[in-house]
């Protein structure tokens, strides 16, 4: 994990506007149960692209992990409103960034 840390880290010096790195780095924390961190991580995502839909799922994840139930579920209805939303414009959800939910975050 550390090996993949140090090569996302090196990824954002590079472009340190790179979203997806951001919701990497929060897998792996959720993986090494640091929540915190991984929490951290996925908001920056977020930040750089409020529509990363990837990261809010991230997100509602940990913090209906950790407990926070309240914004976990805020977080987890945008993700499924904006589901909601691209079905109602025809749009096929299966190619799009909003992801299903992973067996590995578990």
């Amino acid at each position: 994990m550390e090996t993949a840390i140090e090569h996302y880290q090196k990824a954002l010096s590079l472009n340190p506007e790179y979203a997806e790195v951001y919701k990497h780095l929060g897998n792996v924390f959720v993986k090494q149960s640091k929540l915190e961190e991984a929490v951290d991580y996925f908001q920056k995502a977020i930040a750089i692209k409020p529509d990363y839909a990837d990261a809010h799922f991230g997100k509602a994840f940990v913090l209906l992990k950790s407990g926070n139930f309240a914004q976990g579920w805020q977080e987890h209805t945008w993700r499924r409103s904006r589901v909601t939303y691209l079905e109602a414009l025809n749009l096929n959800p299966m190619e799009t960034e909003i992801p299903l939910f992973p067996n590995n975050l578990a």
